[in-house]
């Protein structure tokens, strides 16, 4: 994803990348869109800050037992302002992240312009093409003629753009990816790695697959009684703040006036109470979460240092795979769907 400071830092060189990948000019939408966010973040920080300080003087004003009513209804009537404005920070952050997440990247200055495959280039050429006196059969012609390959048996199984390989051919397929694997591990210094297929929506974020190409991925709907327990805790603790804050805006007393001391005293107390009403909503969906087949095997590849801060003396990190890969090519209707192409699972 873009950095929005690089947008509006540089607006001209981004809409001039964007012209030349066939769009509109997009920098004073998401500017407008972050002047926006900030705006409001910056309205949401300031009504905290003042509930903040009032809430302090209220436990002042109560520690030398004078009255603290007015400060104490002041201190509510700007509960109402700052969920409103904190509502509408998150829309607006939400908006921009949105907008961001259809950018496509710009294009390298050495790329040649076109609407379509036509404007590319070519820069080198290997090997002869063949030439034949006959007329070439198609591959799965020759496969299926062979009994090696057999799309109707698949067909039965799977439905359209899968087929079952045997004997010879599954062999062939199978040595190939051998071959491979061992020419980049014994020969390249490549590190084989034998990854998960399927993976959550964050890694396929980060590598850019959603949300623009959801269409063209399979999702499955896995059941998983860890996730009733572990992802509760990950999920539990931006509740606690929320309701951290909710708790104090109705009891300001109720706490102590420093965070950091009343974080380390009541985490774990409070932290626990939220972990408890997670773990019913996932328990109500039965501990069912969703993943996604991977389409490619630099989706987990990529994701081995997603998140992480890597040591430059443990560069450069170079992987290989042999992964089943799973596409729908939703956008593919009509077109190279015989035979072995456009096929919804594939080794790569």
């Amino acid at each position: 994803m873009f950095d929005i400071k690089w947008i509006r830092d540089n607006p001209e060189e981004f809409d001039r990348g964007m012209t030349r990948r066939g769009l509109e000019p997009q920098s004073a939408a998401l500017i407008a869109l972050d002047a926006t966010r900030r705006e409001t973040e910056t309205l949401a920080q300031e009504i905290q800050a003042e509930r903040n300080k009032l809430s302090k003087e209220v436990g002042e004003l109560k520690a030398k037992g004078e009255d603290a009513v007015d400060l104490i209804a002041k201190v509510s009537r700007t509960k109402a302002a700052e969920a409103e404005a904190g509502k509408a920070a998150d829309e607006a952050s939400a908006a921009l992240d949105e907008a961001m997440a259809q950018l496509p990247n710009l294009p390298a200055a050495d790329v040649p312009d076109g609407t379509d495959e036509a404007a590319n280039e070519e820069i080198r050429v290997w090997g002869d093409k063949p030439k034949f006196d006959f007329t070439p059969k198609e591959h799965f012609d020759i496969g299926e003629a062979l009994g090696l390959m057999d799309f109707e048996t698949a067909a039965r199984m799977s439905g359209a753009r899968f087929v079952l390989l045997s004997g010879a051919l599954a062999h062939m397929e199978r040595a190939l990816a051998n071959f491979m694997l061992d020419l980049h591990t014994t020969e390249h210094g490549l590190t084989e790695v034998n990854p998960p297929a399927l993976v959550n929506d964050d890694a396929l974020f980060g590598t850019g697959q959603l949300p623009k190409f959801g269409g063209d991925l399979f999702k499955t709907e896995v059941f998983d009684p860890e996730f009733l327990g572990h992802s509760s805790r990950d999920i539990a603790w931006p509740r606690f703040l929320i309701a951290y804050e909710k708790w104090m805006s109705e009891d300001p007393d109720l706490f102590t006036n420093d965070l950091e001391e009343f974080q380390k005293k009541h985490q774990a107390e409070f932290e626990d109470i939220i972990v408890n009403s997670v773990e019913e909503e996932l328990k109500k969906s039965g501990g069912k979460r969703e993943l996604w087949l991977i389409p490619t095997a630099e989706v987990p590849l990529t994701n081995i240092v997603a998140g992480q801060i890597v040591e430059a003396d443990t560069l450069p990190r170079r992987y290989a795979a042999m992964t089943w890969c799973f596409r729908s090519e939703a956008g593919a209707a009509g077109k190279d769907t015989r035979g072995m192409i456009r096929q919804h699972q594939f080794t790569k």
